[in-house]
């Protein structure tokens, strides 16, 4: 059955480099805005790891059969506010894998497959269906201008490398990280060939705090779309240092 296409005034887009803010900024407007948050980061690395778990399929062949997956229900995406490097967990044939898609040795195989433009339109497919008709917020390298190029309000969230480096250690604290995994914080993430779209806001993360770059987005949502403030809560609150990937 043909997915609803969301309206172009209940999607967002959220893009940047590691480390600029993206998760800790899209798990406080999902607070907010009392929408649904989706990571782009999670399927791309689902795609990896099903490649070399799986060798014998090609590229080709597995796009299909994860698209097939995700319209027929065996993979599917959750929100999980608990979870330190994503707001979302996949649920694969009823269990949920998360510590498999976070293995760095995932990382050069991303970096691969990153730009192929089979992964890229099965990634954006496979989005598309899970986010159907909902009020969403995407987060996601070039998000706004490859796979939803109708995003009422697509920005960018910038930082120093420096900036960038200490809040992925802090990040990635928890699970046991060395120098040696700072060295891919540049290395290229999903559809990094992909031109900036023209209408996408730039927001330079490198001196404000997780609260400050929340209000500024809150604010534009508001003033643009019309979106209504759920709650005025501190959002934020015992992850007021954290600016996730």
């Amino acid at each position: 059955m043909p997915q609803k296409e969301t309206s172009v005034t209940d999607l967002i887009t959220i893009d940047g480099k590691r480390g600029t803010g993206k998760t800790a900024v899209a798990k406080g407007l999902s607070t907010l805005f009392a929408c649904d948050v989706f990571e782009l980061g999670p399927l791309f690395r689902f795609f990896a790891w099903r490649l070399v778990s799986e060798p014998l399929h090609d590229t080709a062949s597995l796009a299909n059969e994860i698209r097939n997956d995700v319209a027929l229900g065996r993979l599917q995406m959750r929100m999980n506010p608990k979870a330190e490097m994503s707001n979302n967990e996949l649920i694969y044939n009823g269990q949920v894998i998360y510590q498999q898609l976070w293995n760095r040795e995932l990382d050069e195989r991303i970096s691969i497959i990153a730009s192929d433009p089979q992964v890229v339109d099965c990634v954006c497919h496979c989005a598309a269906m899970l986010i159907a008709s909902r009020r969403a917020i995407v987060v996601g390298r070039e998000a706004g201008s490859r796979c939803f190029p109708s995003a009422a309000l697509k920005i960018e969230l910038l930082a120093s490398y420096k900036t960038r480096i200490s809040r992925k250690v802090g990040q990635l604290s928890g699970f046991s990280a060395r120098d040696e995994d700072m060295a891919g914080i540049d290395l290229p993430e999903p559809m990094t060939s992909q031109s900036r779209s023209p209408e996408t806001l730039s927001i330079d993360t490198t001196t404000l705090g997780p609260l400050e770059v929340l209000e500024r987005i809150a604010s534009l949502i508001s003033n643009r779309l019309g979106w209504r403030r759920i709650t005025s809560d501190t959002l934020l609150s015992g992850d007021a240092d954290s600016h996730d990937c």
